[in-house]
């Protein structure tokens, strides 16, 4: 008799692990992608920045190097 208890607890231990597990796979696969769409706004504000501080320094060396 407390071997049947046993099963019949471990039973619905294992149904409800199973659920759990589902939804934390979903939950980590949406956290992932809101990182990687972080990630790649970040990355192309960098590279704008880059890009932006690249152009002002090429034009302050060419107006001190052209303005004598």
């Amino acid at each position: 008799m407390k071997i049947k208890q046993f099963n019949n607890i471990n039973h619905k231990h294992n149904k409800s692990s199973n659920f759990i597990s589902k939804t934390t796979n979903t939950t980590n696969i949406n956290i992932l992608l809101n990182r990687v769409r972080q990630q790649k706004k970040i990355d192309t504000k960098k590279k704008i920045i880059f890009s932006i501080s690249l152009i002002v320094a090429v034009s302050v060396i060419g107006l001190l190097v052209f303005s004598d």
